[in-house]
């Protein structure tokens, strides 16, 4: 990348200083200098997370060394995710006399060539961008070293330029934080609405409710176990399908749901196949659920609904209302419960008939 009118590259140890932390030892735990320190975990993508902040013993001469001062900026140096090395905060002092361990990087810059929240914005663009993770080393943990660091180029602008970006960026991340704030209290919000439309029904609605197992429901609803309101079926493995890229169906897997197209419906897949080349496939239409049925995706309580012909991988459940029970009705009620609460959790976590078969569920007749 060539540097623009005025900007420089520039190595940063060239305009800051680059510091490893202090390595943690069982002979620091305790002693007469004791310091709280930060490590890895207490940056996150967020900011800088508090609530957990260790302590350990740092001689005088090594408080000078490792103590942290407002606009250091701490960076991930190693991790086992590669996309967390370079994960960026910038320190303001909030706990006085804070050191760092050596799951950390310290950047001070220079003050007359680098503003701290330039550099960090720097930073957190090389993290999100996998530049960081492309030029960390190692097996299992990937790590970034101080002396990658320090050579690490920046693409330096002016300082009354660097305030003008970090003005801009910063009223951004503004915007954001208060879009995400009213998200929260939406989120709230339907979530008690959802809670009393599929428990008490539609307000003012029903004068009568009944005693059930789950609690008190509309007298005029139902309760039945899942073997008398639907049907479940597992997937197909991908090997057994032949795939094309104008396929009239879609094959559904477990990152599918990660589209923003699929946030309720499951309307795009990066897999299609054409149905009748494939006629030992089972394709399920319109009306069916889907979700996963083994593993950590199971908590993010990501339910889809069908709405093309669609098979699914095996690590997909498919469930089938019957007439007795509208789908999208069922997806609200089964996003209310949480898959969480439906699996078992003792080892991987996972959801079979056994676990839905005999649960039962309250609806409107």
């Amino acid at each position: 990348m060539d540097a623009l009118e005025g900007w420089r590259r520039i190595p940063l140890g060239n305009i800051a200083e680059v510091r490893l932390g202090r390595q943690r030892s069982p002979s620091r735990a305790f002693g007469p200098n004791m310091r709280p320190y930060l490590r890895a975990a207490n940056v996150g993508w967020e900011g800088l997370k508090l609530d957990d902040v260790k302590k350990m013993d740092f001689t005088p001469s090594e408080y000078e060394v490792y103590r942290l001062q407002a606009g250091d900026i701490v960076l991930n140096e190693a991790s086992g995710s590669p996309s967390e090395v370079g994960k960026p905060a910038v320190w303001r002092d909030e706990i006085p006399g804070a050191c760092f361990q050596n799951t950390l990087i310290r950047v001070r810059p220079n003050k007359s060539e680098a503003l701290s929240e330039f550099l960090y914005y720097h930073f957190l663009r090389d993290a999100l961008t996998q530049a960081f993770a492309d030029a960390s080393t190692g097996t299992n943990i990937q790590h970034i070293g101080q002396a990658k660091l320090a050579s690490w180029l920046i693409h330096l602008p002016p300082i009354n330029e660097q305030r003008k970006i970090v003005a801009i960026l910063s009223s951004v991340d503004e915007a954001i934080k208060t879009a995400q704030a009213v998200i929260g209290q939406i989120q709230e919000v339907t979530k008690a609405l959802m809670h009393h439309l599929l428990t008490k029904g539609l307000p003012r609605h029903h004068r009568k409710f009944k005693q059930t197992v789950i609690g008190d429901i509309p007298e005029e609803w139902d309760l039945r176990p899942g073997n008398q309101l639907f049907t479940l079926t597992g997937g197909h493995a991908p090997s057994s399908i032949l795939f094309s890229s104008h396929g009239d169906s879609l094959f559904i897997k477990v990152n599918t749901f990660n589209l923003p197209e699929n946030l309720i419906a499951i309307a795009k897949s990066d897999e299609t196949f054409r149905t009748k080349e494939n006629p030992s496939v089972r394709c399920f239409g319109p009306g069916s659920l889907v979700f996963p049925k083994r593993g950590a995706a199971i908590f993010k309580n990501r339910i889809g609904l069908i709405i093309r012909p669609s098979a699914v991988d095996p690590n997909l459940m498919v469930l089938t209302p019957n007439d007795t029970i509208n789908a999208e009705f069922f997806r609200y009620l089964l996003l209310h419960i949480g898959l969480y609460k439906i699996c078992d959790n003792s080892g991987i976590p996972q959801i079979n008939n056994k676990h839905l078969y005999p649960a039962v569920f309250q609806f409107p007749r």
